[in-house]
């Protein structure tokens, strides 16, 4: 406390001893005041509030060499990522700041400010990702696997999340947003804008997790429509095309994506796992790239099949096998995962085998 604050508090005490009597009344009063004067002088901001998680693995593969030809098979541990969230308001305003670090690199990932726009839209003002697809929102601890579908992992890379302002909104069943961004050209001139439509078909729709724990019992069905249109810097209007769909209902889970990606659709950091994990020798352009995801929950075990086809030129898929060991829900919890990749390019196939854990606090 400053000077200032220790004076004034110390004059009304004085003031009030030195002119009143010494009942219980003026010591009431007295505390009144004090309290009176603290609260007038303290900070007008709520402050930040701290939380973080961090997220890693063991990864094995005969099929993988991460260190280039003849230099030894992956058999090795990595940090995914580790991650630190400051989360803060100042009356109707509110802050989100966030910093990564994986495999020795540390940047901003999002940065942004949220603000009321009448009584029932929600704007938010920074750095954000673009609001195409669910799966590249849900938060990394919440993943039923260790990595993001395709179609995820290239909408939450940091080569894909810019500046812009963005408008969420719902009435009743329906949720929708609408966000303009910096687009492939950066600052420059052309802007990239996304739609997004989302509408709870059954129950109160499917919430920012996959797989089914914490999903309860009755059936929750969430299908989403998205569009995405950027000029870009190759001339033509690129596009992206998104359904998704996610249904729990007790111990199981279902869900499914499909993106059309548009010839000239500019898209940065094409997904290539450092853990040698074939998330794809894909980079847009053309593609439609899907998956299907299913789980079973039993006790405090969760077991996952995901099955994606990348649609590149080498026909390459991926299939992946998980089984989840909760110790905190998904705050604390252990992932053993196998990957299995065939394609027509014998570079892009790989068997792999990963234990994850991931701890939030």
């Amino acid at each position: 406390m400053n000077k200032f604050v220790i004076g004034a508090l110390a004059f009304s005490a004085a003031g009030t001893l030195a002119f009143g009597n010494n009942g219980a009344e003026d010591w009431s009063s007295l505390d009144r005041e004090i309290e009176s004067l603290a609260t007038s002088l303290a900070p007008q901001g709520g402050g930040f509030t701290v939380d973080g998680y961090l997220r890693s693995r063991y990864a094995n593969s005969g099929d993988v060499e991460p260190n280039g030809a003849g230099n030894g098979d992956l058999s090795g541990f990595n940090v995914d990522n580790a991650r630190v969230q400051l989360n803060g308001s100042v009356g109707d305003y509110g802050a989100h700041i966030s910093f990564e670090g994986a495999s020795g690199a540390v940047g901003l990932y999002e940065a942004y400010a949220t603000f009321a726009v009448g009584e029932q839209v929600t704007a938010t003002w920074g750095q954000f990702r673009v609001p195409l697809l669910w799966s590249s929102h849900v938060p990394d601890t919440r993943l039923l696997f260790l990595d993001r579908t395709i179609n995820g992992g290239i909408w939450y890379n940091t080569a894909n999340i810019t500046q812009g302002v963005k408008f969420d909104g719902s009435f009743e069943q329906v949720g929708w947003t609408i966000a303009i961004q910096n687009g492939a050209d950066g600052a420059a001139d052309e802007l990239a804008w996304t739609g997004k439509v989302s509408f709870n078909a059954m129950g109160e729709g499917v919430g920012m997790q996959e797989g089914a724990y914490g999903a309860g019992e009755e059936g929750n069905l969430t299908v989403g429509l998205g569009y995405l249109n950027d000029d870009g810097t190759s001339g033509g209007d690129g596009t992206a095309l998104a359904i998704e769909a996610a249904y729990t209902v007790g111990a199981f889970s279902l869900a499914g994506e499909f993106v059309d990606y548009d010839t000239d659709l500019e898209i940065g950091g094409a997904i290539n796992s450092t853990t040698g994990v074939l998330m794809g020798a894909f980079g847009g352009g053309g593609a439609s790239p899907f998956s299907i995801t299913g789980s079973y929950l039993f006790g405090d075990y969760e077991g996952g099949v995901r099955f994606e086809d990348l649609d590149d030129t080498a026909n390459t898929t991926n299939l992946a096998i998980v089984v989840n060991r909760y110790i905190a829900g998904h705050d604390a919890k252990w992932q053993l995962q196998y990957n299995t990749a065939t394609s027509d390019a014998a570079a892009n196939e790989a068997n792999t085998i990963s234990l994850g854990l991931t701890v939030s606090v």
